[in-house]
């Protein structure tokens, strides 16, 4: 009798482990389907602004881009740093040098301006984003687009992470000016 009660209690054993191991392979299964990441294309929406300065005469320039829906902007340096953050996060900052007779290049400027404040900055030459052409700049963590407007009388500066590359790509693609 003990022999068919152990032989009973060892089949139960068996047949409940094998029950819910199949069960574990499903729940696995369905978790893994689960784990899929799903990307949505983040809402943009148009802002738009100037800056102006006095050198002969007043120099203004007015410009727009998109910046996601959820984010929000500051203004600081009358108007010349606009800074764009989501969340609290600072997603990128944007510098609109009036440049007047002084004329810095873009490459110019990462050399003479940007590289004395970051150690290690790598020039990474032009590419057209939208329909401005912007020359790069790039340490281990951010990156610098600076384009040359208006007939050389400003730049635009904009620093961003590396982090938020495809957000700044975006934000650059929309800019343009009046």
């Amino acid at each position: 009798m003990k022999r068919n009660i152990v032989i009973l209690v060892g089949l139960i054993i068996i047949v409940g482990g094998a029950y819910m191991y199949s069960k574990r392979e499903k729940v696995t299964e369905v978790k893994n389907e689960v784990k899929q990441e799903v990307t949505t294309e983040a809402s943009m929406k148009s802002i738009t602004g100037d800056v102006v300065r006095v050198f002969k005469g007043e120099q203004k320039l007015e410009y727009s881009l998109s910046i996601p829906e959820t984010a929000s902007t500051s203004l600081d340096m009358n108007k010349a740093l606009l800074r764009i953050t989501d969340g609290g996060k600072l997603l990128a900052t944007v510098y609109f040098s009036f440049e007047g007779q002084r004329g810095y290049s873009a490459s110019k400027y990462i050399d003479d301006v940007i590289a004395p404040q970051v150690q290690v900055i790598t020039p990474v030459g032009e590419a057209m984003i939208g329909n401005t052409m912007w020359y790069k700049g790039a340490s281990d963590v951010s990156e610098w687009h600076i384009a040359t407007i208006s007939g050389g009388k400003w730049l635009v500066v904009v620093e961003s992470k590396k982090a938020d590359s495809q957000i700044a790509q975006k934000i650059l693609s929309s800019f343009s000016v009046k």
